[in-house]
């Protein structure tokens, strides 16, 4: 008998195969785009940084009722100066731009010992410049996560990073409650300083549950 490779079109109706006639435990080569498989972790945009900004926003289209959770990672950012980044949230392009209460550690890779971090009324939620500043021209990576964007309750934030201090090497960790029940559907990365970022990659992911 010849071994049937090809099944000529129309073989079967649309519906004719389901789950139960393939043994899912097998490992099948896709060659082509498979679509229409959800995922809970979903990338909603990347953004990369090749000339000097103040600031990088995601707006309604991206931050919506879709996802409950939203995990920013920040990749290799450089600032053109010693300076800060930080993050705001706000509405319809409009951010808050003060009352966030920070708390945390400053860790310098030079010492054993944490330097702590705290502040009830910030201009937004800094990621630097609570023992020293990021050194300009050196990458620093990290990620922060927002949570009750779209909830009317209040908003919380968590980031940890690496870092080039002026005089060492950070890891930083901390924690930010932004006291309002508004919803809100703005992200904003900014520098704290008058400086400017000229380099790194910024991806915004949406986590559905």
């Amino acid at each position: 008998n010849m071994a049937l490779n090809t099944l000529p079109a129309g073989a079967f109706a649309d519906d004719a195969i389901s789950s139960d006639k393939i043994n899912l435990a097998n490992t099948f080569a896709f060659t082509g785009t498979v679509t229409g498989i959800q995922s809970d972790f979903e990338l909603l945009n990347t953004t990369t940084i090749s000339s000097a900004v103040g600031d990088v926003s995601w707006g309604s289209s991206y931050v919506t009722d879709t996802h409950k959770i939203y995990i920013l990672y920040f990749k290799n950012i450089m600032l053109n100066a010693n300076d800060n980044i930080g993050v705001r949230i706000g509405a319809d392009g409009v951010t808050t731009s003060s009352s966030y209460q920070k708390g945390g550690f400053a860790d310098s890779m030079e010492s054993t010992s944490y330097g702590g971090v705290s502040g009830s009324g910030d201009s937004g939620f800094h990621f630097g410049g609570h023992h020293e500043n990021t050194a300009g021209g050196e990458p620093f990576s990290g990620q922060v996560t927002f949570y009750n964007m779209r909830d009317a309750r209040n908003k919380h934030m968590i980031m940890q990073d690496v870092r080039d201090g002026v005089n060492s090497h950070r890891f930083d960790v901390k924690g930010c409650i932004l006291n309002t029940t508004s919803v809100f559907n703005t992200i904003q990365v900014y520098t704290i300083g008058s400086n400017s970022m000229d380099n790194g990659q910024l991806s915004l992911y949406g986590l559905r549950t």
